[in-house]
């Protein structure tokens, strides 16, 4: 990738990075948007070091895969930290709708639940509103177990939804009704607005329940396991009422006694829920299960009553984030490590002369991916040196004279004979003498054409980019196994997070520390796809070597002040190293070194003119061939879908479990 194309190609990534941080920043809690902010800025300079800057052709393998462990460490510590702090910040939700507060009242002595939610929203909606888990009801009469609603107090329109999906308002309204039936859960209660939408800020109201749910008892105690709610609360607070023998709570609640009244209050709690035992009820009106010993069941519970779903979910993807990391670097260890003598950081010769220029670009620069512009150009140069071709520049004058100042380079053919030439010299020459004109190509306007005759541009496609059949030089057994390691683990990730959110609506803003490790896990992931194939391969045939050597002499030749150590009659060999200079991607930096040194020695006036046509050659060559692969873009077409993907809306909404629940806005 051209230098100015990799410039673009970063600010494409970043503006990509800006504007999916805009977009889930109404969806995600905060802590998550957090995570994602790091996660994402993390990858992006992640890709500009191994996809942009490609730093295996840099480095020795070994500091690679240090520099790649600790991207993947600060991946996994930021989204653990991050996601485990969650649970303890005031401002854990920043998604638009919230429950802010819950304060209940818990009768044990006569069958009653009150409690009042207070439900702040950050954008405009027609309503909000709490739902269940549990079975809700409205005054019927009680002949299954659940939560009855008999009375309210809203200074809003109040609704209810109950588990058969029956919509009962205190004022009817077709379009919120229609509204209700489509986005609100069954087992909801909220308020609405028949004037236009609730605008941003906290709305409050209360609900009075004929407490129909199931209790276990014996003959003295009865036992309840009430989840309270599903979700985040900014602030709890629920008063039980009657005789409570032991109790125990979910983590964040603390449980005080006082005048015969139990309180269990939390701040930044997530999931509160309740075990309670109590003196069975002599009043009518609850829904018993008879069971042989209550307190031996509460015990039994007790023993296993630990952080709710959401932090049991938390830990195990925890363990399963760890596990992913561990592997991460037993794949690596078992097949990408590899063992290799001492090579010098810089080498001042050749490696292997037997090796042509575009093998070098092909297996030492590319890795056996396939050839690329520079093994295309660094061809045409080693044929010209071979004396098959010649290059020759025209300059004109363009409309202003000077100011648009033009070369072409034509290429001359001069011995098309493809005898002594291997299968990818003899394609490139072949390729030149069926579109020469007279023995001569005009690369430039070959080039132009190209990018409007498929066919042409097809078959330049493919001696650029060629792919020999040989085989690989690595095996990639490691690569493959850590690919399909990713999407089980990742894979794995999303199912235990949607199974212990299965009872949630809307369960995408829920549970922001799984969902914080879930965005982790996923950049972990995209870590070990986008690594260098390279990585986790192993070279085969001890040719890992070969290409440490190659690199080094690459660093020798981007080093001026090591070429300058040489005499002339080294220099002499600065055709043959500007030829592996180009094949391996420092073609550029290679020109200016050599022509300074050849300037500073005062060579030969031969010399120099012949660098310099290999420098137009270069520049002129390499911009119009990587020109002729570039598409045309409709830039309409591509603005219109920026459009429909920013301007698609969606439903903002929480999901929650049995007596638990969520909030939402519709």
């Amino acid at each position: 990738m051209a230098s100015g194309k990799k410039i673009i190609f970063f600010i494409g990534l970043l503006f990509l990075y800006i504007f999916f941080l805009g977009f889930f920043s109404v969806i995600l809690p905060e802590s998550d948007l957090m995570i994602l902010a790091v996660v994402g800025f993390l990858l992006i300079v992640y890709v500009f070091i191994f996809r942009i800057y490609n730093i295996y052709n840099h480095l020795d393998e070994r500091r690679v895969f240090m520099i790649f462990m600790v991207f993947c460490l600060l991946i996994f510590f930021s989204s653990v930290v991050l996601s485990l702090s969650s649970r303890l910040s005031g401002t854990l939700i920043k998604s638009p709708i919230k429950l802010v507060s819950l304060n209940a009242r818990l009768w044990l002595t006569s069958p009653y639940y009150n409690e009042t939610t207070t439900i702040s929203t950050s954008v405009p909606e027609h309503g909000v509103y709490r739902f269940w888990n549990a079975s809700i009801y409205y005054k019927d009469s009680l002949d299954k177990p659940g939560l009855y609603v008999i009375g309210h107090e809203s200074s809003y329109p109040f609704f209810i939804k109950t588990a058969d999906g029956q919509v009962i308002m205190t004022i009817d309204d077709p379009e919120i009704r229609s509204l209700i039936e489509t986005y609100v859960p069954d087992n909801s209660v909220g308020i609405y607005t028949t004037d236009g939408k609730l605008g941003p800020g906290s709305y409050t109201f209360t609900t009075n329940y004929h407490f129909y749910a199931p209790l276990r008892c014996d003959d003295k105690d009865c036992l309840l396991n009430f989840w309270v709610y599903g979700g985040y609360v900014k602030h709890f607070n629920l008063t039980i009422y009657g005789q409570v023998e032991k109790i125990k709570t979910s983590p964040g609640l603390s449980v005080k006694k006082a005048n015969g009244k139990v309180f269990v209050i939390g701040n930044d709690v997530l999931g509160p829920q309740i075990l309670v035992l109590f003196k069975k009820p002599s009043s009518p009106g609850f829904y018993i299960e008879n069971t042989n010993n209550a307190l031996a069941l509460y015990d039994k519970m007790a023993k296993d009553f630990g952080p709710g779903p959401i932090y049991i979910g938390t830990m195990v993807l925890l363990a399963l984030f760890f596990v992913f990391l561990i592997l991460t670097y037993l794949v690596y260890q078992k097949y990408g490590t590899e063992d290799v003598g001492v090579v010098p950081d810089h080498l001042s010769y050749v490696p292997d002369k037997t090796k042509k220029p575009w093998e070098v670009n092909y297996y030492y620069l590319n890795d056996g991916k396939s050839t690329d512009v520079n093994g295309f150009l660094a061809t045409l140069l080693d044929l010209k040196n071979k004396g098959k071709i010649d290059f020759k520049k025209i300059e004109e004058s363009g409309l202003i004279g000077k100011l648009r100042h033009k070369k072409r380079l034509i290429i001359k053919i001069i011995d098309p004979d493809t005898k002594d030439l291997d299968n990818y010299e003899r394609m490139v020459l072949e390729f030149l003498s069926t579109h020469a004109k007279g023995n001569e190509v005009d690369i430039k306007a070959l080039c132009r054409r190209a990018k409007i005759d498929q066919v042409l541009r097809s078959r330049l496609h493919d001696i650029v980019f060629y792919r020999p059949f040989a085989s690989s030089p690595l095996d990639k057994k490691g690569y493959y196994l850590i690919i399909a390691i990713s999407v089980v683990f990742v894979g794995l990730g999303f199912l235990i997070y949607r199974y212990f959110t299965t009872t949630y609506h809307r369960v995408f803003a829920m549970a922001p520390p799984m969902l914080g490790l879930i965005i982790g896990m996923v950049g972990l992931g995209l870590c070990n796809v986008l690594s260098p194939v390279e990585l986790f391969s192993r070279w085969r045939d001890h040719e890992y070597e070969n290409k440490l050597k190659w690199m080094a002499f690459r660093k020798f030749l981007e080093d001026m002040a090591m070429l300058k150590k040489y005499d002339e009659n080294a220099i002499s060999q600065w055709k043959e190293w500007l030829v592996y200079g180009v094949a391996l991607g420092v073609g550029s930096k290679v020109l200016k070194n050599i022509r300074g040194v050849l300037e500073e020695l005062k060579l030969p006036e031969g010399d120099l003119d012949d660098l310099e046509m290999a420098m137009d050659f270069y520049y002129v060559a390499s911009s119009s061939v990587l020109d002729s692969f570039t598409p045309t873009v409709d830039t309409g077409e591509v603005l219109g879908m920026a459009n429909d993907i920013i301007s698609g809306g969606n439903f903002g909404g929480v999901g929650g479990g049995f007596g638990g629940g969520g909030v939402g806005g519709f």
